[in-house]
């Protein structure tokens, strides 16, 4: 692979897939190895920051790549994989009494007040 790769919009040598695998070896999180990454690569904002975010979407697309390979991650969050629309719940059987007497007394109360 002699031609770069472009993730978030930075081109990555087959020198920086090395040093991104050798910082995989030593550091134990993914937040760490972006924040190294940064940091070894000179990934940073024209502001000064690290280019964190953009670092750790980078690393997450070369891990599904197979270009390198990340950690587990510590806590799963879903990353937008939250169902916006779950299956219906089944409907409840209702018990219906046989008949109006079955339920007992009934009495109308009239609510003279919003506690009421």
């Amino acid at each position: 692979m002699s031609e770069a790769l472009r993730y978030c919009g930075r081109d990555f040598s087959q020198d920086d897939l090395e040093v991104i695998s050798n910082l995989i070896t030593t550091h134990p999180t993914r937040q760490a190895i972006a924040d190294a990454a940064c940091e070894a690569l000179g990934w940073y904002r024209p502001d000064g920051r690290k280019k964190d975010m953009s670092a750790r979407v980078a690393l997450l697309r070369m891990d599904r790549d197979g270009l390198i390979a990340l950690p587990k991650p510590l806590h799963s969050n879903g990353n937008g994989r939250i169902p916006r629309y779950a299956e219906p719940i089944a409907e409840l059987p209702l018990a219906f009494p046989d008949s109006l007497g079955a339920l007992g007394p009934i009495e109308l109360v009239v609510a003279n007040t919003k506690a009421a």
